[in-house]
């Protein structure tokens, strides 16, 4: 099962990106709750669109998807205003929970 489908069988309404550049544009286009983003992206860096969408409405809640929660990049993240990171791999229900958690928790990772 794809994760849009696990989400929407979860109750979300789930727009997905294939790249960088479409997510901006989506962004652009729509509110969210939440956007789910993986940090590496084959046009530009997750970095980069979590920068613009938070800068597009900054109580959005980003939710980082990244093969090492330890990287610098994933640091960064939660500087630039990540709630939460999910490391790769993850099952659907992982990623379920802790897209709950995302959205009921504060806007900012603190620590």
């Amino acid at each position: 099962m794809s994760l849009r489908i696990a989400l929407a069988r979860e109750g979300y309404q789930v727009d997905t990106a294939s790249c960088g550049v479409e997510a901006m544009a989506l962004i652009d286009q729509f509110r969210y709750d939440l956007v789910l983003l993986d940090l590496r992206l084959p046009d530009v860096s997750g970095i980069e669109v979590l920068r613009y969408a938070r800068r597009h409405d900054p109580e959005v809640k980003v939710l980082l998807v990244t093969a090492s929660t330890h990287a610098p990049s994933a640091l960064e993240a939660a500087e630039e205003g990540a709630v939460g990171v999910v490391a790769k791999p993850f099952t659907l229900k992982t990623i379920a929970a802790a897209t709950r958690r995302a959205i009921a928790g504060p806007s900012r990772l603190t620590g």
